[in-house]
């Protein structure tokens, strides 16, 4: 999420980066004990700010389904996904950092996932490598440099047309969460979203000041859904959606830093 939210998720945006500095100066993430102390507290975190989003994202799976999760780090959203699926669908989880892809391996076994795809990659506009920022701690990484900058590795990177079959099941949601890369991700997925079922939608991270450090802008991005018949909405509480305008979400966004979409039909 980003620096500038403000208001109660603010607040846990900013506690959490905290714990998480505290964690990785105590305990090493390369160290197992660092490691299952900061996918515990990251799991505690993204259960509190994304309850609404999981419940939208769970919604709109049924088992079966095909679901697609860009940005997995440690696996909040494609663990319970693949849970709710079941073992006749399959989640397809992209992770370009080492260390997170690594954890988010680990725990698919651990729970016996077998239905969770994991490619250790980024997914952008086009086929190649990039340079991956990482902050301080792993879900702070992103494909532009940002203020604060603890390390970098070169990671591969996909687009989603080129992973996904093309005469196979298309997804029912694809979510969405690249630190400000969103236009780049939708521009390598547009026979993804041709070939789109009506029971589709895109879950992502408005964050207007990302997508112009990524060299984007917000107008981009909602145009590219419009050009696959794709409608805004908000979120509730219940997981449940509201149709909404560029303008209200911009707003939204001014008011907050970001602000959490739904785009279906």
């Amino acid at each position: 999420m980003s620096d500038s939210v403000t208001g109660t998720t603010g607040l846990w945006d900013r506690g959490a980066s905290l714990a998480s500095r505290l964690i990785t100066r105590a305990l090493p993430l390369s160290s197992p004990m660092g490691g299952r102390a900061y996918v515990k507290l990251y799991d505690w975190y993204k259960s509190r700010v994304d309850e609404k989003l999981i419940r939208c994202a769970l919604r709109q799976v049924r088992p079966g389904d095909i679901a697609v999760d860009i940005g997995a780090n440690v696996g909040f959203y494609s663990l319970r996904l693949a849970r709710t699926i079941g073992p006749s669908g399959a989640v397809i989880a992209f992770e370009p950092g080492s260390w997170a892809s690594g954890h988010l391996a680990r725990r698919a076994r651990a729970q016996g996932l077998h239905n969770l795809r994991l490619h250790q990659a980024a997914v952008g506009e086009s086929q190649g490598e990039a340079t991956l920022f990482l902050g301080d701690f792993p879900a702070d990484s992103r494909l532009w440099a940002p203020p604060r900058v603890t390390s970098c590795e070169t990671v591969p990177v996909v687009t989603l047309d080129s992973v996904l079959d093309p005469s196979g099941q298309p997804p029912s949601l694809i979510k969405v969460d690249t630190q400000g890369a969103e236009v780049q991700v939708i521009n390598g997925m547009r026979r993804t979203l041709a070939d789109a079922p009506e029971r589709f939608g895109v879950l992502l991270e408005l964050w207007p000041a990302g997508l112009r450090a990524a060299g984007n802008d917000p107008a981009e991005l909602f145009g590219l859904m419009e050009e696959h018949r794709l409608r805004a909405f908000t979120i509730s509480s219940d997981g449940t959606t509201i149709a909404a305008s560029q303008a209200e979400l911009l707003q939204r966004c001014r008011e907050h830093g970001y602000t959490d979409v739904f785009f279906g039909r």
